[in-house]
């Protein structure tokens, strides 16, 4: 009886959750319609070249990322199997909520490979620290860069001074809340516990950093390629940033894939860098579309022939 009655808050708060973000995403559409609109214009301007590059660079991000699981998976796992499961996971992370599809994909090439239900486990948590950590390697390394650049007169915009205070707000009102502090706490030790599980292959570890980097690296380099193909040119720090904010619009959103959470996030931060807001937009509406909603149906297509293959 007392599980049902925690499920039903959990549930009603998610619902909640869902409606807000619906109101939100309909506030911020009508709020910038006009740019919305205008935005179109420079997407049909867009230059074919750059865009067939944008997609080729997303290509390189998923090649990147099965190659983490490649060097971290406990026991001998074949690369090609990992990348088809990968690829795959393009159709079937977009078609369950969460994307708790992309996981069990994966998770099921893992089985296939020897793993146990524990160890799928372990791979799959070390995959997200390492990925995690990829990219918050590339962004220090940005900040790191745009420091240098202050004396030849780059301009940090004003809102990236915010991001400390907002992390120190975060870490107040975790310390201070109980059922925040409790969460955290263990979400540390289980990072630590799973990195732990590595002691004897942290070499493996570490490649599997590089290509965690090398995937941010990719998605960094098709949002600038995306931004190319309509006259605008993002800086190191301004696409790294970028993506990192949109990634935490997509995930902060409870709507599938993010949507307009992720395109607004985009947007917006870009507009801190000085892209117009009508070329933000549609730098943003045509990432998405190369790096979420187009390879969806080249993911249907490899998840039937792995199915086939007896891959999954």
């Amino acid at each position: 009886m007392s599980k049902e009655n925690n499920k039903k808050p959990t549930k009603n708060w998610r619902t909640i959750a869902t409606i807000l973000a619906s109101i939100l995403a309909a506030g911020f559409i009508l709020w910038q319609k006009d740019s919305i609109i205008k935005s179109f214009d420079y997407i049909k301007q867009a230059s074919p070249e750059w865009l067939a590059l944008a997609v080729v660079f997303h290509a390189l991000s998923v090649v990147s990322a099965a190659a983490v699981y490649w060097q971290i998976s406990l026991r001998k796992t074949k690369y090609y199997n990992l990348l088809v499961c990968q690829a795959a996971s393009l159709f079937t992370s977009r078609v369950t909520p969460a994307g708790v599809g992309g996981l069990a994909t994966m998770g099921k090439v893992l089985q296939n490979s020897g793993h146990k239900a524990a160890e799928i486990g372990l791979v799959l948590s070390a995959n997200a620290i390492v990925t995690f950590l990829g990219n918050v390697a590339l962004t220090l390394f940005a900040l790191l860069i745009s420091g240098r650049s202050l004396a030849e007169g780059f301009k940090i915009p004003k809102f990236i001074f915010l991001i400390p205070l907002f992390v120190i707000i975060i870490a107040i009102i975790v310390y201070t809340v109980k059922s925040f502090r409790t969460k955290v706490t263990k979400l540390i030790k289980d990072m630590i516990n799973t990195l732990g599980e590595y002691k004897t292959k942290k070499k493996n570890l570490f490649y599997g950093f590089c290509f965690g980097v090398l995937t941010t690296f990719g998605y960094m380099l098709a949002l600038w390629a995306a931004g190319n193909s309509m006259g605008v040119h993002l800086s190191f720090i301004a696409t790294i940033v970028t993506i990192s904010l949109g990634t935490l619009g997509a995930s902060a959103t409870p709507l599938p894939g993010g949507v307009v959470g992720a395109e607004a996030a985009l947007a917006l931060t870009m507009t801190q860098f000085g892209v117009p807001t009508e070329q933000a937009l549609a730098v943003a509406f045509v990432y998405r579309f190369i790096t979420y909603w187009l390879p969806i149906l080249p993911g249907y297509i490899i998840t039937q022939y792995a199915l086939r293959r007896k891959i999954l």
